[in-house]
């Protein structure tokens, strides 16, 4: 957050300065480095939600922010001054079509061909260490809300990704989708002008559909195939948003900070079981529990 003494008018010519130099080193093909910032200087607290929808409206206009780069130069600079996440030299990466984006999903992110073949079929990007793959014919099709969104779930999973030392690990997937999705609804509060009443509309449909729909049970969604046979099972807006909710859960008992430790955690072991109680002071057995509870109370 910019000192209270500085005037709106130069807050945003120093921000704007910001984004710009952001977008010029992304065409290099990486992320300014220079822009990290302390989590303790920007913590989720240090601004209202109001006062950073108003700082920003001004910049996700400008004819310089255009293009995917360019959403991906604001989404960064929103992660890390409103949240203290650190994305680091993240490459966009944009195949023109499904066939392309499935090819290299197998050959850069190493997926088996008949799972990249899967996941090429609904998912329009995918995230891996210090880059984004995307199908920009998929990319395309999508409201620029959803684009942001979209990027920003990805962003959140390279940053995962840099918590446990570049490794994929073995933390939970429905906690590493859930987290990404918790992160990007927010973001689009920030980069979209007077969107908070849409994103509770989706947030409010999202609770719907949890509620109505069964869901697999958080231990049948701990790796990245049990994510899928899930998402192929019940749907996806029933699968992303019961990981969403068990999130939003962990958020509000233990705070961004512990979720953030959680994945940092994984650098060192792949304890899961360890990690979780290490992180959030509760196994995660009885977490579950919790969380069936929730669900079954607090989404009617």
């Amino acid at each position: 957050m910019f000192p209270p003494r500085l005037q709106r008018p130069i807050k945003q010519a120093l921000f704007l300065a910001v984004l710009l130099t952001m977008i010029m080193v992304l065409h290099s093909g990486t992320c300014a480095q220079e822009a990290r910032v302390s989590p303790a200087l920007y913590s989720p607290c240090s601004m209202s939600r109001a006062q950073g929808s108003a700082d920003y409206a001004g910049m996700t206009g400008h004819p310089g922010l255009s293009g995917h780069e360019g959403m991906m130069a604001a989404i960064t600079v929103v992660l890390e001054r409103e949240f203290g996440l650190v994305v680091s030299r993240t490459k966009l990466h944009l195949y023109p079509n499904r066939e392309a984006f499935q090819s290299n999903l197998v050959h850069i992110v190493r997926f088996d061909p008949v799972y990249a073949r899967e996941v090429a079929g609904w998912a329009v990007a995918v995230a891996a260490p210090e880059m984004v793959l995307a199908n920009e014919e998929a990319l395309k099709r999508i409201s620029r809300s959803e684009r942001i969104r979209v990027l920003a779930h990805e962003l959140v999973h390279t940053v995962q990704y840099g918590l446990s030392s570049g490794r994929r690990s073995t933390s939970d997937q429905w906690l590493r989708e859930g987290f990404a999705d918790w992160i990007a609804y927010r973001v689009l509060e920030y980069l979209e002008p007077g969107s908070p009443t849409l994103r509770a509309s989706d947030l409010a449909r999202i609770k719907d559909t949890v509620h109505r729909q069964s869901c697999a049970p958080l231990s049948k969604m701990v790796t990245l195939e049990g994510f899928g046979d899930a998402r192929s099972r019940y749907g996806g807006t029933a699968t992303y948003g019961g990981c969403l909710l068990a999130v939003d859960l962990l958020v509000k008992r233990y705070g961004i900070e512990s979720v953030l430790n959680y994945f940092s955690l994984f650098g060192q072991s792949d304890d899961r079981i360890g990690n979780f109680k290490a992180a959030f002071g509760q196994d995660l057995a009885a977490f579950e529990k919790d969380f069936q509870s929730y669900r079954a109370t607090s989404l009617q």
